[in-house]
């Protein structure tokens, strides 16, 4: 670039030397810039070169390009590509690579074979199925294509480990069903396929994840069908049965309150606010102050004053709970507050942080753990580690019921696991993971009890033989990285304190039968392939905490994070492969005991 530049000087100085200066400062304006791009750019290709085309090193150099103004989209484009050339399975990568396509360019410009390269790269993520819905129905394609789109992701069964990744596509494909609709009448037939789809969906959903959507996407997209065809009675059961589900989230109480509101009836309104009001919700202040507001604008006298009598107690009953707190953690230092944080993500607790002024205090109030608290609710008090605060929104509602049992026999099926497991408590669902390539399962199950004592109790069938086969039972739940003060109320709890300068865990407390069953054995892995790539392809499935190449076994070890992440990683990624090369994801100790020949 500096010759072309030095080149241009001299032609000017040769051709046309009287508008020599202004001609360079115009250019200048245009060279300069260049040449800091230029220059950054030539410094990344190199860090790439020298590092062998490591991941982190692409990563940098794609963000550096994105953050450019303005954006040179063709040239970030090429480095996607070449990103995954040479990480195709990078799940990060390929969301990425899909947003940025859809933000930078009309639906109409996206190859179509673009989507069809990233579904066959990256088929357990519901993002690309999505978009490629989508781009189907920008281009006007005929229905048929879209269902085809929409049965495929269902028949390669990629997206069964993910119940978020599967709405995705259904939500999708409902929604399309939705917009495809021309005249809104309860004896048209796009409305009555809509709702055909959308409760095929549903029911769908249920049978292969033995749950629900936590975010009720497809019910209301149905809320608002019935809704525009005037099947006003249908969307309000809809509305009741997910409230049924989420009592304690202020968010559906006023979504269905805002839908009452515009659609229904005002005293169905005003009683929607009430009930939620009596309710033990996770944000109740919000809901008594909506209350009061829309009594005072559309209802009678009446009705203002039981709705002020029932905000009275409602902040009565928060205010004597805290006090009650206080009152008992006072006895051990000066407590700086109370707090009782949303309930949205774990509707079973009931839990609230006492901060204390000074460590000590807090490690004095730890006496309070086993203490009855109002005569019927017995305490348990721990430190929280603020320092190792989990994300939330990762919380399951199936905390600590979940239990994983791997090593199961192909003779065993889900009716002896089900004998089995059954004598230990009520069991809410029963995943017996099956291997798409073969007839057999792939020797792991879920199951989830209706308690967590249930769940705890079923780890006595650890080391039970099934079919000749030793099982093991393990507890899926999740590191704790937050200590609370909880105090149980059937199956609801109360947590508390908050220690300001915590103590760190002692990693050496982990037991090693938690780490065996959280580390995977590879086997049969190619010599040419490094921990970054393996990494790559074993993170789409959570956070790892290490990576060991073992090449005199043939094979490495990836632990993770979490025992459910390792399970979903094993079933997923059993004869995945690298360098036409298939793995076989097996225990470390058949990883260790296996010599290559």
């Amino acid at each position: 670039m500096e010759n072309c530049f030095s080149d241009f000087s001299s032609f000017i100085t040769n051709y046309d030397n009287p508008n020599y200066e202004e001609i360079m400062i115009a250019t200048n304006k245009i060279y300069n810039p260049a040449l800091i791009k230029y220059q950054a750019r030539d410094f990344h290709e190199i860090q790439l070169s020298q590092s062998n085309y490591a991941y982190e090193e692409f990563i940098k150099y794609l963000e550096w390009e994105l953050h450019q103004k303005p954006q040179e989209i063709e040239l970030i484009c090429i480095l996607f590509e070449r990103l995954l050339k040479c990480y195709p399975l990078s799940a990060n990568i390929w969301e990425d690579y899909i947003q940025f396509m859809v933000e930078k360019s009309t639906y109409t410009k996206i190859n179509e074979k673009f989507f069809q390269r990233s579904i066959k790269n990256y088929p357990w993520s519901g993002i690309p199925w999505k978009y490629y819905i989508y781009i189907l129905e920008h281009n006007n394609y005929p229905l048929q294509e879209l269902c085809a789109i929409k049965d495929r992701s269902i028949s390669s069964g990629t997206l069964f480990h993910d119940i978020n990744e599967f709405v995705k596509v259904m939500e999708a494909w409902c929604g399309y069903c939705k917009r495809r609709i021309t005249q809104w009448n309860n004896n048209n037939e796009e409305v009555q396929y809509a709702i055909t789809e959308l409760q095929t969906s549903i029911k769908l959903l249920k049978n292969i994840f033995k749950t629900t959507d936590n975010q009720k996407r497809l019910e209301k997209i149905l809320i608002s069908i019935f809704t525009k065809i005037g099947n006003i009675d249908e969307a309000r059961k809809i509305w009741k049965n997910i409230l049924k589900i989420h009592t304690t989230e202020t968010k559906y109480w006023l979504q269905y309150f805002i839908w009452e509101r515009h659609y229904g009836e005002i005293n169905n309104a005003i009683n929607i606010l009430k009930n939620a009001s009596l309710k033990h919700l996770d944000f109740p202040e919000l809901v008594f102050e909506i209350y009061r507001d829309f009594v005072i604008e559309e209802g009678t006298l009446e009705l203002l004053e039981k709705a002020e009598t029932i905000i009275h107690k409602g902040i009565k009953n928060i205010q004597r709970i805290k006090k009650k707190v206080i009152l008992i953690f006072n006895e051990y230092g000066d407590v700086i507050e109370v707090r009782f944080p949303s309930l949205r993500y774990n509707s079973r607790r009931r839990f609230c942080y006492v901060q204390m002024k000074y460590p000590e205090q807090a490690l004095a109030s730890l006496s309070l753990h086993g203490q009855m608290f109002e005569k019927k609710y017995k305490l348990i008090v721990n430190i929280s580690d603020s320092s190792k605060k989990e994300d939330r929104k990762e919380a399951s509602s199936s905390e600590g019921r979940e239990i994983i049992i791997s090593n199961i026999s192909h003779e065993s099926t889900e009716n002896d696991l089900i004998d089995l497991f059954s004598k230990y408590g009520t069991l809410e669902s029963v995943r017996l993971i099956n291997d798409r390539n073969s007839k057999h399962h792939k020797g792991f199950c879920y199951i989830i009890y209706s308690t967590a004592e249930q769940a705890l109790s079923a780890l006595d069938a650890d080391k039970q033989e099934l079919h000749s086969n030793t099982i093991s039972v393990k507890n899926c739940k999740k590191q704790k990285n937050k200590n609370t003060i909880e105090k149980k109320e059937n199956n609801t709890n109360i947590f508390s304190s908050e220690d300001l300068n915590p103590e760190k865990k002692n990693s050496h407390g982990l037991r090693f039968h938690d780490i065996k069953n959280r580390s995977l054995g590879i086997l049969y892995l190619p010599d040419t392939v490094n921990q970054t790539r393996i990494e790559d392809v074993f993170k789409a499935y959570g956070d790892i905490d290490k990576i060991e190449l073992r090449p005199d076994h043939q094979g490495a070890i990836v632990q993770y994070k979490n025992t459910s992440d390792a399970g979903k990683a094993a079933m997923a990624l059993d004869g995945y492969a690298f360098s036409d090369k298939k793995i076989r994801i097996v225990t470390v100790e058949t990883l260790l005991q296996h010599k290559p020949k």
